[in-house]
């Protein structure tokens, strides 16, 4: 059985909802845009978590580049934005790689 662990990441825009799962090899990060506007301009903080290292980032969902991640020395990330635009109900789901 493979225990999950769930994290809230912050934003700093109150449309925008992103959790992050980890378990085993498997690290997701889910972004949904609960607006019917593109969301920019935004950064996504997760203060502790289950991170090492640096990550390649890629879309579950379709070929969107995502920038990578560095995990910050508690385990989470700082300032993060995926992707310059979140379009209107947008949704995501992100696999992080080591």
């Amino acid at each position: 059985m493979c225990i999950r662990d769930r994290y809230v990441a912050e934003s700093n825009s109150r449309k925008l909802v992103a959790y992050l799962r980890a378990g085993g090899d498997d690290v997701l990060l889910t972004l949904v845009n609960l607006d019917d506007q593109p969301i920019s301009n935004y950064t996504l903080d997760l203060s502790i978590g289950p991170l090492t290292g640096d990550y390649q980032v890629a879309s579950l969902l379709d070929n969107s580049a995502m920038a990578q991640v560095t995990a910050n020395d508690k385990g989470g990330f700082k300032d993060y934005t995926p992707l310059p635009e979140i379009p209107a109900y947008g949704t995501f789901i992100l696999q992080f790689t080591p």
